[in-house]
């Protein structure tokens, strides 16, 4: 245990020194004080020509390593940061970038929530079904996996559109406007990729489970098909789903900004791609907001299966004994 956890804090300190290493970069390859001077007049509209960038690369060593310090020492005191808009303007970070972050974490952990429990629906009716019918699903959630996150994006709002030409009902808000705000389609758009991988995983779990022992004598005793898969099967198959946090996590990341993007929605990851780039120590704070708790769920994750092993090996000991 004490190695797990050395091991781990280490990872964790590497990981956060490489965010706050490539979160400095530019200030590494271009002469981003002069640059910054420039982006600034033109958002102003003071200037429209793009010329006077200073576009080619250098390696500022002294300006990369005084970017360093500048942003760890803003960072030891992230409850005051601010940050500069487009124009120069200088801005708190607080409360703006709390109110976004919970707001877009809100409709993250609601994609997770409707994915998850959609896919257990799911396999749940699929299991009911023929193996040549399973054969048959397994191979279009292959090919539905391989789809971009773009591609639901716009079938979806394309089917609510013409839903809307035909009845002339709106079934939900597809874009964030002056008076009114999307709830249901972000939630929706990020739960289709986790969905489709949730009830690939877990359909490979079930019938795993499906030809082992205890299933068989459930059969023999006369046990309902529906009982066995919602009960026994189902128990025994969900603890796999923890090996696939990493996949689902990165998968609904990464559809994330796309759902911000397509949708106008000003939420955490629009603000960081907007104002990160000229704000080292704004970008880092955003990630490290991402990172922290996901390596956290890892961390407890990785403690729950050495602690499960754990009492599984006391158990075999004992029973040997």
């Amino acid at each position: 245990m004490r190695n797990f956890l050395a091991i781990t804090g280490i990872k964790a300190l590497l990981t956060v020194i490489g965010i706050v290493l490539f979160g400095c970069l530019p200030f590494l390859l271009f002469n981003m004080e002069a640059n910054k001077e420039i982006l600034y007049l033109i958002n102003q509209k003071k200037m429209s020509n793009a010329s006077y960038l200073v576009d080619e690369i250098m390696f500022n060593w002294k300006g990369y390593m005084g970017q360093i310090a500048t942003t760890l020492r803003e960072l030891s005191t992230f409850w005051e940061l601010t940050y500069s808009t487009k124009t120069g303007q200088i801005t708190p970070v607080f409360p703006e970038f709390r109110e976004l972050y919970l707001k877009s974490a809100s409709y993250f952990l609601g994609g997770l929530v409707v994915a998850v429990c959609v896919s257990t629906l799911l396999v749940h009716i699929i299991m009911m079904t023929s193996k040549k019918m399973r054969r048959a699903i397994k191979a279009v959630l292959t090919i539905l996996k391989s789809l971009p996150d773009v591609f639901y994006i716009i079938i979806v709002q394309i089917a609510i559109i013409m839903v809307f030409r035909q009845t002339g009902v709106v079934l939900f808000n597809t874009s964030h406007t002056f008076g009114d705000r999307a709830v249901f389609f972000p939630i929706m758009i990020l739960s289709i990729l986790p969905t489709v991988y949730f009830v690939k995983f877990l359909l490979l779990a079930f019938e795993d489970q499906e030809e082992s022992l205890y299933v068989e004598l459930a059969r023999g005793k006369g046990i309902a098909r529906f009982r066995i898969i919602s009960i026994h099967i189902f128990r025994n198959a969900v603890p796999s789903l923890r090996n696939h946090f990493k996949t689902i996590f990165w998968i609904m990341l990464s559809n994330w900004l796309m759902v911000e993007i397509f949708m106008n929605f000003n939420g955490l990851m629009m603000f960081l791609l907007e104002n990160g780039p000229l704000n080292p120590s704004l970008f880092i704070l955003g990630v490290l907001t991402i990172f922290v708790p996901y390596f956290l769920i890892s961390v407890l994750h990785s403690l729950i299966s050495m602690s499960v092993k754990n009492a599984t090996l006391r158990r075999g000991m004992e029973d040997a004994a």
